[in-house]
């Protein structure tokens, strides 16, 4: 069962020791051990994606399983390997999986808020290019036919500062 209290992944550290457990390839009970590798990994869709990547072996029957830390706590749940490569895993954070548990109790899915535009973050590199007059947010790069965004008057190059009267720092944020 999934813990009660989420860790939110500010409190974990690169390098820290992990254990993976799951049932891979039919092997009941197996556990890995390793360390955080990466944390924030981007995987499928850049706009939800927080992944803690570890080098606790994650095979093919350990999805689901916990990822705990050295103190015993569950930070995350097994989800994704690499294909390119082996002993690299992807955990989803706990704090993200807890996150959507009512709606998985309530309706049996998850539903997520859909903009439709591809975003990059406001940096240094992007305010000289552009000679931008702000330091942070996002910049609207694409927007996806027939969307939200479109639908609200989006456009490519467009700067999100704010949403509902909160600072936006970078894309990851809106």
């Amino acid at each position: 069962s999934f813990p009660t209290r989420a860790l939110p992944i500010s409190s974990l550290r690169m390098g820290e020791w992990v254990c993976a457990i799951g049932n891979p390839l039919g092997y009941e009970h197996s556990v890995t051990v390793g360390v955080v590798s990466f944390l924030g990994r981007k995987l499928f869709d850049a706009s939800l994606d927080n992944y803690i990547q570890t080098d606790a072996a994650i095979n093919f029957g350990n999805s689901g399983g916990p990822l705990l830390n050295a103190q015993g706590e569950v930070i995350g749940m097994n989800s994704a390997i690499s294909s390119r490569a082996s002993n690299i895993g992807f955990a989803v954070p706990i704090n993200g999986a807890v996150a959507i548990l009512p709606q998985l109790r309530d309706t049996g899915r998850v539903s997520r808020g859909y903009i439709g535009v591809a975003l990059r973050d406001v940096d240094a590199d992007l305010v000289k290019s552009l000679n931008l007059s702000v330091n942070e947010g996002a910049l609207v790069q694409d927007i996806t036919d027939g969307s939200p965004a479109e639908r609200a008057g989006l456009r490519p190059y467009d700067i999100i500062t704010t949403f509902e009267g909160q600072a936006i720092g970078n894309d990851d944020e809106l």
